[in-house]
């Protein structure tokens, strides 16, 4: 065996074989007699594949005929020099397929069957695998498998549906009948790998379809980011606001990261930065469609779906705004919704429900302190002192001295909203305690408008 090894020799592997076969010989072919080693199994495999002799090499072993695959998606998947050996059958499986005996076609693929996938009658714990390979080495055969990995998954999800409606509220029997399915049938998902190939293809189409076979979906911003990145006909800028758009819905973040408030500006205009605000201007656009396909299939809100039966539109809007108040999320931009603290950390409670113009409000709104690391348009300073505390001006101004000091507009601008200096000390307070002390310095003030007057006429000069 070490000679069939060394020199990848099918000849005498295939005469090892067949000139003898019961179990003793075979188990002699590992170099541990009797103990069959998972490693040393599934290099064994490795030679017999090509030379059509797995099959009967298991069976005379008295072995499953799935015994190698068992436990291969759990412990053994972690045990790296076992998963390059599988990869190496899968490979060769893939590539060869064409040539391979029928029996071995149906042995790892069983493509020829209609319903769901049964485990023990193919490799289908490798189907992810096969699928992920054949893209780049196979395609003939990868479309083969995307078609019945989609027909098998179908079969099954039927099967399960089907016990739930027989079952109904007998929750132990469903959970059991579950079990069986699930013991025999395979529910095949496939890499997210694969999915990233079709887009890196700008195979759009394709990678939704394939998006729809994995159990944790790729988001919809990589199909949307990809096709804004491989654009040519977008300018750097165009690409910069939309890598800002996520599913429909602008980070605010992101997007005045960007420092330019002119495409702040335009950009809040044209997108909305919450689902709440894409659901009204869908109301407002009158899109039924959408708004009944959203609220039928993603929030399953059977009052507002009643509402299009009855075409009352009036009640329409308002189990809308209803159904955003009691369940509106928000996944990006959540700190420009959430409700304002006071100095103690307490939430101030809001009196405004979920209406447009609050939401609109909300999103206008621009946090001063995020300005102050790296932005330099003195626009968006502007708008973000409109809204901002006495106490939020003041610290912006400390923080811009200390960390950015020439940047003289800047401190120009937050001046002349208010913005104070602060005098700071700790003093005994005469029982013996220590006590903080914070005064306005208006003299420090004044002196440090007078001064940014001065610097930036000599920068003028």
């Amino acid at each position: 065996m070490d000679y069939v090894k060394q020199y990848n020799s099918k000849k005498v592997l295939l005469k090892l074989i067949d000139t003898c076969s019961h179990q003793a010989h075979y188990l002699s072919l590992f170099s541990k007699r009797g103990i069959i080693d998972q490693l040393e199994m599934v290099e064994v495999l490795n030679l017999l594949i090509p030379i059509n002799r797995e099959q009967k090499f298991l069976k005379e072993l008295r072995l499953p005929e799935i015994i190698t695959l068992s436990n291969f998606s759990g412990i053994i998947l972690k045990i790296s020099r076992i998963k390059d050996e599988y990869k190496k059958i899968f490979e060769f499986l893939v590539v060869n397929y064409d040539k391979l005996p029928i029996e071995q076609k149906a042995y790892y693929f069983e493509l020829e069957e209609e319903g769901a996938i049964e485990k023990n009658k193919c490799w289908s714990y490798a189907y992810p695998y096969f699928t992920d390979i054949s893209y780049k080495m196979n395609k003939k055969l990868f479309d083969k498998l995307v078609a019945r990995i989609e027909k098998s998954n179908f079969s099954y999800d039927e099967k399960i549906i089907k016990i739930k409606e027989e079952g109904r509220n007998e929750y132990n029997w469903i959970d059991n009948q579950t079990r069986h399915i699930n013991e025999k049938y395979e529910k095949v998902y496939i890499l997210q790998d694969t999915v990233l190939k079709a887009i890196d293809n700008e195979e759009y189409e394709l990678a939704h379809r394939l998006n729809n076979l994995c159990k944790n979906k790729i988001s919809e911003d990589v199909f949307e980011h990809a096709e804004v990145r491989k654009n040519k006909k977008l300018t750097a800028q165009e690409k910069e606001i939309l890598y800002c758009i996520h599913e429909g819905i602008v980070n605010l973040d992101e997007l005045i990261a960007i420092d330019n408030f002119k495409v702040y500006e335009e950009t809040i205009k044209k997108y909305p930065a919450s689902k709440a605000e894409l659901i009204y201007n869908k109301l407002f656009e009158k899109d039924y469609k959408w708004l009944f396909d959203y609220f039928s299939n993603i929030e399953k809100n059977e009052n507002v779906v009643n509402c299009f039966r009855t075409k009352d539109l009036e009640a329409l809007s308002k189990s809308i705004e209803q159904h955003l108040r009691q369940n509106a999320k928000f996944i990006i931009n959540q700190k420009y919704f959430e409700a304002p603290k006071d100095n103690f950390g307490r939430i101030i409670v809001k009196t405004q429900n979920m209406t447009y113009p609050f939401l609109i409000s909300c999103k206008n709104k621009i946090f001063l302190n995020d300005l102050l690391q790296n932005n330099i348009d003195l626009r968006l300073y502007k708008k973000a002192l409109e809204t901002a505390s006495q106490q939020e001006k003041d610290n912006a101004l400390e923080n811009i001295i200390k960390n950015r000091p020439t940047e003289y507009s800047i401190q120009k601008v937050i001046l002349e909203t208010g913005a104070k200096l602060h005098k700071r000390w700790t003093e005994d307070d005469g029982w013996g305690y220590m006590v903080d002390n914070d005064l306005v310095d208006e003299v420090s003030t004044e002196l440090l408008k007078n001064q940014i007057k001065i610097l930036m006429n000599k920068e003028v000069d």
